[in-house]
């Protein structure tokens, strides 16, 4: 089961707190990228302040709570543990790093980044070298399999 935290940001429900942060930091985030894709992408990271910056915004404006109530927690309503956005903070930058490469750099610049935390993906490259080996088995002349005629 996926954590409450994880579950409220990939459901797009910070998407609009990301917007906003974003707005606030537009100008000096395109300068400071600007035709620097593979750089922003191999080396960009939330600082601390920008991720209580962030927060914050949540909410202040967005109606998200942060709680240390365990019993509280309410993914549909935005009542995120805090305990749990803590550890997981790494995967929820990951996402908001997504979301900034797309903004900055378009769709494809998000993806490689949205790959990496993207459960189904993990699981179809740590199944890839069996699923080639099990491709090319049944791609061999050598055997039976997959011809018409039984």
């Amino acid at each position: 089961m996926m954590a409450p935290a994880l579950q409220y940001a990939f459901s797009g429900a910070l998407d609009p707190v990301f917007r906003h942060w974003f707005t606030r930091h537009e100008s000096s985030l395109r300068d400071a990228w600007a035709d620097n894709q593979q750089r922003f992408s191999a080396t960009y990271t939330i600082s601390d302040a920008d991720w209580r910056e962030f927060w914050s915004l949540a909410q202040d404006e967005h109606s998200v709570t942060l709680t240390n109530d365990a019993d509280a927690v309410d993914v549909e309503n935005g009542v995120l543990l805090t305990e749990d956005v803590t550890e997981h903070r790494e995967t929820i930058e990951i996402y908001i790093k997504a979301l900034l490469a797309r903004q900055l750099f378009g769709t494809n610049a998000a993806i490689p980044l949205y790959n990496q935390i993207q459960p189904v993906f993990q699981e179809a490259l740590r199944l890839w070298e069996q699923a080639e080996t099990l491709a090319g088995y049944y791609q061999s002349p050598n055997n039976n399999l997959g011809q018409s005629g039984y």
